[in-house]
């Protein structure tokens, strides 16, 4: 702790001579440490970084002083590395907490560069508790994470496993910022899952959850390309909730072409989206088995694609001030197994099955809770229209019916009613582990 260097505050793994460099962490704490350029905690070079253990680690009060648009990393920076982190949460201390980059990537600025690749994964051992990254802030891209491949062939990929991602700052994308720049083999990737490994969160704990964040004029998450390359922001089980934007840029903000959004079996509520759309669709986007109700500032509409291709599938949306969708360009839009609060520019309604409800009757929608009540017209809603297969799961693991007339059909959005979680089959044995989606 308290230490200072040009690179990695605390530690700088690298050996500069073209060989990967591999180091083991076991309990670690980076402490106000600082950079004057980049990794204020910690900085990997061409290194395969593993922290593990069950001591635990965390990183809090690092900094990155450099200020130019490589520069960064106020926990950690990547460049052409792996890092890897299995290790054991500390139940009263967050695992990034209060770091800060002069520049982007308030906690983690993973990058990769021409014909390279960078990764980080972030799972916690099982009774652990979930990861938290929190209260970390960046002067200009990405005040959690910042994603970056540059260059031709270059894939950069952030995977996460029921973390949370809160409270975080910056002017733009204040939980993750994704930019890839190059040819058709470039890609920046986040991906959020639960974890597969432990019984799912409850209700009101919410992993996998990126919650309370606030940007200025970006979205809170802000995807980016140049060339003909492509990200991909996926979640899968989380939840989106209680986000800011000040004043322009929604929550999914896609900038430029080729910008993947994929969102599945979760909840997207009470954000405020500062007079902009809850997403942009510039590439393949589809949000399929999700809640969408009760955000702020919508304009013009929920969805809204300049020619982009849209899958949006037995969702339940409950924003009766905004049309769901507005569209230019000749946009693919299929759209089925809808519970809706605004029908206004809609059509095929029973064919598609899109239904209005004026209350979809959450369980407690003013604390959080989105499941729905027996008299919801939710319940029970799923028809055969050729739309893509409804999760076995739902939003909390609890088992969907094994058909969607058997023996009632599929509820709409991310809670299925009175369904049960079996804690007993959770684990990878019964074959969950190899069914959860892989990378898009």
């Amino acid at each position: 702790s308290g230490n200072r260097a040009v690179l990695g505050g605390g530690l700088f793994v690298g050996t500069g001579t073209g060989y990967v460099k591999q180091v083991d962490l076991d309990g670690v704490t980076f402490a106000n440490n600082t950079a004057t350029h980049s990794g204020g905690g910690l900085y990997a070079d061409q290194a395969d970084v593993h922290i593990t253990g069950e001591k635990a680690s965390s990183f809090t009060g690092n900094s990155a002083m450099g200020t130019t648009d490589d520069n960064g990393g106020g926990a950690l920076y990547a460049m052409n590395s792996n890092v890897h982190i299995t290790a054991a949460m500390n139940p009263t201390v967050a695992f990034m907490d209060g770091n800060w980059a002069s520049a982007s990537g308030g906690a983690i600025f993973l990058r990769a560069a021409v014909g390279k690749s960078a990764w980080f994964s972030l799972i916690a051992p099982q009774g652990s508790g979930a990861p938290v990254i929190t209260s970390n802030s960046a002067t200009y891209l990405g005040g959690a994470i910042y994603v970056n491949a540059i260059g031709d062939g270059s894939t950069a990929q952030v995977v996460l496993f029921d973390t949370i991602i809160a409270n975080n700052l910056a002017p733009q994308a204040s939980a993750v910022q994704l930019y890839a720049g190059g040819n058709t083999q470039t890609r920046a990737t986040l991906n959020m899952y639960a974890n597969p490994f432990s019984s799912p969160c409850n209700v009101i704990q919410r992993c996998n959850r990126i919650s309370g964040n606030q940007s200025g004029d970006y979205g809170t998450v802000v995807a980016e390309t140049s060339g003909q390359a492509r990200t991909v922001f996926q979640m899968d089980q989380g939840h989106l909730v209680n986000n800011i934007t000040v004043n322009f840029g929604g929550l999914v903000d896609n900038i430029g072409p080729g910008n993947d959004t994929w969102i599945n079996n979760s909840v997207i509520a009470d954000n405020d989206f500062g007079n902009a759309p809850l997403a942009t669709a510039s590439g393949q986007f589809q949000i399929n088995n999700t809640t969408i109700a009760r955000n702020n500032r919508v304009s013009p509409a929920v969805i809204r694609s300049y020619g982009a291709p849209i899958t949006f599938h037995n969702n339940l949306v409950f924003q009766p001030e905004a049309p769901l969708l507005a569209s230019s360009g000749g946009a693919d839009v299929n759209l089925c197994n809808l519970m809706v609060g605004n029908l206004t520019g809609l059509d095929n309604l029973v064919a598609r099955n899109i239904q209005y409800t004026t209350d979809p009757v959450f369980v407690n929608a003013g604390q959080g809770d989105y499941r729905i009540q027996v008299g919801s017209q939710a319940r029970n809603r799923y028809a055969s229209t050729g739309c893509a297969s409804v999760a076995h799961e739902d939003l909390l693991g609890a088992t969907r019916p094994d058909r969607p007339d058997l023996p009632t059909p599929y509820d709409m959005g991310a809670y299925e009613y009175g369904a049960v979680v079996d804690h007993l089959f959770n684990d990878s044995f019964d074959g969950e582990v190899a069914s959860r989606p892989a990378s898009p």
